[in-house]
């Protein structure tokens, strides 16, 4: 276990210096790839959870919407105006990630135990853990007066929380949420395992903003943002700052749960 650990200090220390020249018809070329992607599977994301809520979930599981306000066109017009800026920012992130691993100056490793098989599933949860507090405190400080009205009232002028709503964020906010991509370029991290923690993530913003109380969705409020726990964000705006897991409100003492706000 030393020598891997030795390795793997040895990587992020010595970060590989290759010549590149900047080539900007490939970056342009790798962005739109990568909003074409970004765009596919979040719309994907999009339709199969108002498919699932609106037409199966309800008559079985749910309890009911959370909100009652119907969503007209205009507000689901800016809810995709605002999430395909945000993507665009997104996929200038991939596109900068998809040419570093291409001319070899990320940390992205192919091999499945070329750390060991500890690291191996603890990176991606030490990423995941990082990435959460991340999204925590940068969240917290986007409600901060002075810079609310520049960036993160964009995505609070939605109140009533939709699918449509989970990446509809202005530009600057953009740049902060998908920051932690970043991390790739410097720790070691399996490829099929980030991907798959990528999609976690997604899967986890898109259902906390789905507008509907899912009663066993809710049962795990300890663990996850639900949709009930988001909800409350964004009527009252201050509290329920998690973005993925929970126990950062828990730790920091801003979680406000249904029946402490009822009370």
């Amino acid at each position: 276990m030393l020598p891997q650990i030795q390795q793997l200090l040895y990587q992020i220390l010595t970060y590989p210096k290759i010549d590149y020249k900047f080539n900007s018809n490939e970056f342009i070329n790798e962005i739109i790839i990568a909003y074409i992607y970004f765009v596919c599977w979040m719309h994907f994301l999009y339709f199969s959870f108002c498919f699932f809520f609106d037409n199966i979930f309800l008559k079985f599981i749910s309890k009911s919407k959370i909100q009652k306000e119907v969503i007209d066109w205009e507000v689901r017009r800016r809810e995709i105006m605002w999430s395909s800026i945000c993507l665009l920012v997104g996929a200038s992130f991939l596109a900068t990630l998809s040419i570093g691993r291409k001319y070899g100056k990320t940390a992205i490793y192919y091999t499945p135990f070329e750390y060991g098989s500890a690291y191996m599933f603890v990176s991606v949860a030490g990423m995941w853990l990082v990435n959460d507090t991340w999204q925590y405190f940068t969240h917290r400080l986007l409600h901060h007066r002075s810079i609310f009205p520049y960036a993160h009232a964009v995505h609070h002028s939605f109140h009533c929380p939709t699918v449509y709503s989970t990446m509809a964020f202005h530009p600057l906010e953009a740049i902060v949420q998908f920051f932690p991509i970043m991390l790739a370029f410097v720790f070691p991290i399996y490829y099929p395992l980030m991907l798959l923690a990528s999609f976690g993530v997604f899967v986890i913003s898109t259902a906390e903003h789905c507008g509907y109380y899912v009663t066993f969705y809710e049962d795990f409020s300890w663990l996850f943002a639900t949709p009930g726990h988001h909800d409350l964000h964004h009527s009252l705006r201050k509290c329920n700052y998690a973005v993925y897991f929970s126990f950062w409100d828990r730790i920091c003492g801003t979680e406000l749960t249904h029946k402490q706000h009822a009370q």
